[in-house]
């Protein structure tokens, strides 16, 4: 079997690439050799540095390499200062780094690639994945050089990636333009596949953008390696991708080839990827799109397949889509209900409902959500699921949420004035909202404006919208929480926020999500083991527990037993208007 893999990495390994000069940097002698060996066996010319003095020496004397294999852990210099020097000098393209490490030494690892190391390789290695991996990076630095003594240097550049080493989106739609001639020449079909990673943020959120990028790049030589040739294999941005395959048959079986190409590809990617001993199993989202069938130029090509991407993510991950009527009339849609939102913002449609929320203690109303409704002049009350999905996508959700803000605040300010005992009022900050870099400000103007106290406003947060940027959302928190402002985490159960960065959000409540209060609750164990353990959670950080969607007694009766403070939900009331909410309020209960 090792003779056979051998074989084949040898094949592999030809003209241009043999002959080509290698710097081994490795302080241990007997890995070093190791090296060097492996590396002269397939034709390679090796030079070694023992330290990574050496190393840089020997790049600051002018000795031209085409690749170094380098060290990440070295006495005295390690690989990570000889990598930033060496970025100093040379890009990743004209002097590719392999860094090798131990199992043990991951986050050197993310730190030599985030210094400018192009891949890594783990000790102890294999000869194949070695092999492999050399040559790789001495084809992508190849395709450079050649790129380099071309004329149009400057424009190659600029039609690839710098991180995958793939075409870009520039490449794409000049490549889309020469492909639409051929199309028409030979009466042919373009499929255009766009393809996003679900839930990719969560990468670099828990293991950090180094970890992020080696996912990208692996999956990069996956996509090249379903690819069939002739395809074009782009990264567009993040963690989008798009496949494109020409001079396909005009014929009934062109969806059916499609479809079974789609799948492979979602096979690829649904592959774990093994990063730092973490194995990572994503799903993708694909839209398929045909030229000539729904598309006339390159930008309709590009713009419906986004929009048959993005409408398989609203299905479900790990799916594909064919642009169609639907996807169209779905695009229209938004597109309309964009420009009605905006109408309505600026002609006063929209108001706002509150909820109670009642202490268990003596069922008193002792807090209220504040909840978004439309009120359209023809359609009357609309709910917030109809159009809080495009508020965000448009950014119209950022002066929608001051509005909201402002209001809310003033109409407690109003209750306490009618002579109501205090209560606090929740307002829920969708994630663009709170990532506003004016948020803080924002709310201390509210507050001045309206004469409320802090210690009655509560804004909620999700812990997606924390966590996709941890340390931020912690500095923000704490302005809010310095000024007296309650904080809350809604939806608490739903997200992926560790205990440690629990301890540090400066927060007072937790609200627990309602799909996790089903209308079992005393008999369906599963969930009622959920709902308990976040109870004792929050109690054990002395914070105050919300229960949302009570409906029944039963439910009522659970979450007493097990000590919850507050519940919300249509067991008490349904969100209701202000007006109906003062009178609830004479009584300060809702019985």
């Amino acid at each position: 079997m090792d003779n056979i893999e051998n074989n084949i990495v040898d094949d592999a390994i030809s003209d241009p690439l043999d002959g080509l000069n290698i710097l081994v940097v490795e302080d241990d002698p007997n890995i070093l050799a190791q090296l060097s060996f492996h590396l002269k066996s397939v034709g390679y010319s090796i030079d070694t540095a023992t330290d990574g003095d050496i190393a840089i020496q020997k790049i600051e004397d002018g000795q031209q390499y085409d690749l170094m294999v380098l060290d990440i852990m070295m006495p005295r210099v390690s690989g990570i200062e000889v990598c930033r020097t060496i970025r100093q000098k040379y890009n990743l393209y004209e002097l590719p780094i392999l860094i090798s490490s131990a199992l043990s030494e991951s986050q050197d690892v993310v730190a030599g690639l985030e210094t400018g190391a192009n891949d890594y390789i783990t000790k102890p290695f294999q000869r194949i994945e070695l092999l492999a991996r050399v040559k790789n990076l001495l084809s992508l630095k190849y395709m450079t050089d050649i790129a380099r003594a071309n004329e149009q240097l400057a424009n190659t550049r600029a039609l690839y990636d710098n991180l995958t080493g793939l075409p870009n989106r520039n490449y794409l739609y000049n490549k889309l333009q020469e492909a639409i001639v051929e199309a028409n020449r030979h009466d042919s079909i373009i499929a255009t596949l766009f393809l996003n990673i679900d839930r990719f943020k969560s990468i670099n959120n828990s293991l950090g953008h180094g970890a992020g990028d080696i996912y990208l790049r692996e999956l990069a030589k996956r996509l090249l390696k379903v690819a069939d040739h002739g395809d074009i294999v782009t990264r567009l941005y993040t963690d989008t991708f798009a496949v494109v395959k020409m001079g396909l048959e005009k014929n009934s079986s062109a969806n059916k080839y499609l479809s079974k190409f789609a799948e492979k590809i979602l096979d690829a990617v649904n592959t774990p990827i093994i990063i730092n001993q973490y194995e990572l199993k994503r799903t993708a989202s694909i839209g398929i799109v045909k030229y000539p069938d729904e598309t006339r130029t390159v930008d309709e090509i590009l713009r419906y397949a986004d929009s048959a991407m993005y409408y398989a993510k609203a299905q479900g991950n790990n799916s594909y889509i064919y642009y169609s009527s639907e996807v169209h009339q779905n695009e229209s849609d938004k597109f309309d209900l964009e420009r009605k939102l905006k109408l309505a913002l600026k002609n006063k449609e929209f108001v706002l409902h509150y909820q109670p929320q009642i202490s268990l203690a003596d069922e008193s109303i002792v807090g209220v959500e504040a909840l978004i409704r439309w009120d359209h002049p023809e359609d009357g009350i609309i709910s917030p699921t109809k159009f809080i999905s495009v508020a965000e996508e448009t950014g119209i959700i950022i002066p929608l949420g001051q509005w909201v803000l402002e209001t809310a605040s003033r109409q407690n300010k109003k209750w306490q004035e009618m002579g109501f005992a205090p209560i606090r009022v929740g307002v829920n900050l969708a994630p663009q909202h709170f990532h506003e870099p004016g948020l803080v400000s924002q709310v201390e103007d509210v507050l001045k404006r309206t004469n409320l106290s802090p210690e009655y406003l509560e804004l909620e947060i999700t812990e997606g919208t924390i966590m996709s940027n941890a340390e931020r959302a912690i500095n923000t928190l704490n302005q809010l929480r310095g000024m007296g402002i309650g904080l809350s985490i809604d939806d608490f159960g739903t997200g992926y926020s560790s205990l440690n960065y629990l301890k540090r959000f400066p927060i007072q409540t937790l609200k627990i999500d309602q799909s996790f209060i089903s209308r079992d609750l005393d008999i369906n164990q599963q969930e009622s083991a959920i709902v308990s353990s976040i109870i004792k959670l929050g109690h054990s950080l002395k914070l105050n527990v919300i229960a949302e969607g009570v409906e029944t007694e039963s439910q009522l009766d659970y979450l007493r037993q097990n000590y919850c403070n507050e519940i919300q939900g249509f067991y008490y009331s349904q969100a209701v208007t202000a007006d109906e909410l003062t009178e609830l309020l004479r009584n300060r209960s809702v019985r």
